[in-house]
């Protein structure tokens, strides 16, 4: 019984012990989380209470992809495809230097990676240095007004206001902690730094490495804790597959500038947004474009104090840009432009091999045409233009400039040195001579002639008249005006039919005269002009808004306002050449013939670039029948080299 007795009273103190134990235990723990709270009110509560607080909203705009660029049968010739760029945002309000600095570190790191796979930072800092060490500023411009705004706006942003020239560098390199760098690494931060301060005041990440590949993006992901600021931005870039082929077409993508600044603003567009600066790039800019304010869509984030997204509070997708369908056919446009390219390089060959081949006669006589041209030397084909137009549509098939350019050149961008080695060149590459050179035509104004001719009636279309070499009924000297070929015999029994094929000087000459040139009042319907300083003759909807509507321009008027009152300037303007006030658009001007012919059958077509019927109203400055112009030698015009129209 005592046994039992002394077992029951171990139970119940063993039963205690444990009890005190687990409360005892409980008491500790309590008291732990208690202090832990305590630390965390008391002790870091400012520290947590300040990280809530740089916790921000942010909405940010979303943009879709471009419009697609197609040719007549479906196929892409401009597109957008995804890629990725670096940016980095810096938080405002970290100004000291030693933030700076840190920052600066952090960009190093970035360079590095972007580097180490094969990319690159921007790299646009307008301070350049020359080879003997001498810094110059660099705005991209010659124009003085605008160099001197952009210079106010780029020191201002980079608080250099008041510090000269010579000191810039220095003064930037101290301030980012980059001394004792190399130039080259120097000039990489220091445009990084650039860039990031004149986009300060949109408070996004600022882009500072372009279409990098996927070994940067997963590096500077995996390293986002150490690279404070550096992000991945998942976006499109703007891809020209056929490179060069219709670029003068096509055009190509840049900058918005300070004079566009305000337009594109007004429309939703951000100032770091790239638009089309040329061709359709341009002219179809708000139906390609992603980045008009009723396209975009938003996202509502909460970022940190370091422009990092923390979660995504809401979201409206993007709509994509329209895309735009060509009449032109690409397959037709390579051949032409090949085309174009032989012909050029053949013209010129020929004429280096008579300037080689040259008497001493021949050569005085090119020295004095380079006199009466005050001093101008006559330049050796090197350019040119041509273009293809469907007669019966009014739609333009091909339409081809020469030199050509790659618009896939802007979107990778170019340094300033790279851009004048390619671009500011004598030949403009970037020039479209198709529709804006002003230049005397040549012999594609000889179908204004012939048609003068045959309403006048100074001409049938069955006449044939015979090449005599020379056209001296008003001069018999060494320059009286001549046919083109040094073989008149095959220019024997020309109807007007054949005149055009051959481009015979002579039967124009010929014409010329009988039309009685220099007379004033001969009754002539279908053509009239427009004179600011030089002779345009642009297409149909120049005419309409200068109040013009019958076509082309009055032959005999033409005569009239630029007094061609000597027998040698009526018989060059017979073959579309002259006096240097005497300038006409050369390829346009077989649109405008072609307009007329087509109005005097009953039948109005206006010429076109563009599918869409909607879109017409931009096609109407470009096109000719078949037409090829190329420029050299006397400013521009016929060249005796048969055409090569491979297809046609």
């Amino acid at each position: 019984m005592q046994s039992g007795f002394n077992n029951r009273n171990n139970g119940k103190k063993g039963f205690g012990l444990r009890f005190v134990t687990i409360v005892v235990v409980v008491a500790l723990l309590f008291g732990a989380l208690s202090l832990q709270l305590a630390n965390l009110q008391l002790r870091d509560g400012q520290t947590y209470a300040d990280t809530a607080e740089s916790r921000t909203m942010k909405t940010y705009s979303l943009t879709g992809e471009r419009g697609m660029i197609l040719d007549r049968n479906g196929i892409p010739l401009a597109y957008d495809v995804e890629s990725y760029n670096v940016t980095f945002y810096r938080d405002p309000s970290r100004n000291s230097t030693e933030d700076v600095q840190e920052y600066t570190q952090i960009l190093l790191r970035v360079l590095e990676i972007v580097e180490e796979n094969g990319g690159e930072t921007v790299q646009n800092f307008y301070l350049h240095r020359d080879e003997a060490g001498n810094f110059y500023l660099d705005f991209l411009t010659e124009n003085e007004e605008t160099f001197a705004k952009r210079e106010q706006t780029w020191r201002s942003n980079l608080y250099i206001t008041s510090v000269p020239e010579e000191e810039i560098f220095d003064t930037l390199c101290k301030r980012y902690g980059i001394e004792d760098l190399d130039y080259e690494t120097q000039y990489k931060i220091l445009s990084i730094w650039q860039e990031l301060q004149m986009y300060a005041y949109l408070s996004k990440p600022v882009t500072i490495a372009y279409d990098v590949d996927m070994n940067t993006v997963a590096q500077i992901e995996a390293a986002s804790i150490e690279l404070t600021g550096a992000s991945i931005e998942q976006t499109t870039k703007r891809v020209y597959p056929r490179g060069t082929l219709a670029s003068h077409i096509l055009g190509y993508m840049g900058s918005i500038t300070e004079s566009t600044l305000e337009q594109y603003s007004a429309l939703g567009y951000d100032a770091d947004d790239r638009v089309g600066v040329s061709g359709i790039e341009a002219s179809m800019e708000e139906q390609l474009s992603a980045n008009v304010a009723y396209r975009q869509g938003s996202q509502e984030v909460e970022v940190d104090a370091n422009g990092a997204v923390m979660r995504e509070l809401s979201y409206e997708a993007p709509v994509n840009g329209n895309s735009v369908q060509l009449t032109i056919d690409i397959e037709m446009q390579q051949i032409l432009e090949e085309s174009l390219q032989y012909n050029i390089e053949e013209a010129q060959k020929i004429q280096m091999e008579e300037l080689a081949n040259a008497s001493a006669s021949e050569l005085e006589n090119y020295q004095e045409q380079i006199a009466n041209r005050d001093g101008e030397p006559l330049r050796l084909a090197e350019t040119g233009a041509a273009v293809v137009l469907d007669v019966h549509t009014g739609e333009v098939l091909a339409m081809a400039s020469y030199p050509d350019f790659d618009p896939n050149d802007f979107i990778e961008g170019m340094t300033t040195a790279e851009y004048n080695e390619k671009y500011n060149i004598d030949t403009s590459p970037l020039f479209n001579r198709a529709i804006s050179s002003k230049a005397t035509p040549g012999s594609i104004f000889k179908m204004v002639t012939a048609l003068a001719g045959l309403e006048e009636g100074a001409v049938t279309l069955e006449e044939e008249i015979d090449d005599l070499g020379d056209f001296t009924k008003y001069d018999q000297t060494a320059y009286a005006p001549g046919c083109w070929t040094r073989y008149p015999q095959n220019h024997q029994d020309q109807n007007v039919t054949l005149a055009l094929t051959n481009s015979c000087n002579y039967y124009f000459y010929t014409v010329a005269d009988r039309l009685g040139i220099s007379r004033t009042s001969i009754p002539y319907q279908g053509f009239q002009i427009v004179r600011t300083g030089v002779l345009v003759c642009i297409g149909e909807l120049f005419f309409r808004a200068n109040g013009l509507h019958n076509g082309l321009a009055m032959f005999h008027k033409m005569i009239t306002q630029f007094s061609l009152t000597s027998v040698r300037d009526q018989s060059l303007f017979a073959l579309g050449m002259g006096r240097k006030d005497f300038l006409i658009v050369a390829i346009l001007m077989g649109i405008i013939f072609l307009v007329s012919l087509m109005q005097e059958r009953g039948v109005h077509l206006g010429t076109r670039l563009l599918e869409s019927p909607v879109l017409v109203r931009v096609a109407v400055y470009y096109g000719v029948i078949l037409a090829l112009v190329i420029f050299g030698a006397y400013g521009a015009g016929y060249v005796p080299v048969d055409p090569i129209y491979a297809g046609f």
